[in-house]
């Protein structure tokens, strides 16, 4: 995410969340290096990553809100987050682990399908034929805006497609 920071629209919400995803990327490097059984003050400052991912998706989807990739994120976010707060709250309600994996998932799968999305081709009715003359111009325009900030890479393009 941090390499591909040129991809996301350039706002404050945008940046913390990308910066949010890198430490919730570190922090699951952590909780992998450091398992619980074998040193569990470090694991639990690594399980971070379950809220700052979760929050990381929430900034990234509001920054970008107005596309599809936005509002599956608002989706995923909001799940990750109430697997959050039932694993701190409630990890009973969903067995040993089940709050974990309902807090972790979501940002797995959006990773999923945000990468995905990268690698499909645009069908014409995303290019603006379906929304008429003001979908066409905007996408247009992202094209231009991305061309202007230099994205060669697919996922660049397809991502200021999305945000615009």
């Amino acid at each position: 995410m941090g390499l591909l920071r040129s991809v996301w629209p350039d706002t404050n919400t945008a940046t913390v969340g990308v910066l949010l995803w890198i430490l919730a990327g570190a922090g699951k490097v952590l909780v992998g290096v450091a398992p619980a059984n074998e040193n569990l003050p470090l694991h639990q400052i690594g399980t971070v990553n379950l809220p700052l991912g979760s929050v990381a998706i929430l900034l990234l989807a509001l920054a970008t809100r107005h596309t599809r990739i936005g509002m599956f994120g608002i989706v995923a976010a909001v799940f990750g987050l109430l697997g959050t707060a039932m694993s701190i709250f409630a990890p009973e309600l969903l067995g040993v682990g089940g709050a974990d994996t309902m807090a972790g998932y979501p940002g797995d799968i959006w990773l999923f399908v945000v990468g995905a999305a990268a690698l499909l081709p645009r069908r014409e009715s995303d290019r603006g034929a379906r929304g008429g003359v003001v979908a066409g111009a905007r996408c247009a325009h992202a094209a231009r805006h991305a061309r202007e900030r230099g994205h060669r890479d697919l996922l660049g393009a397809v991502i200021s497609l999305y945000a615009a």
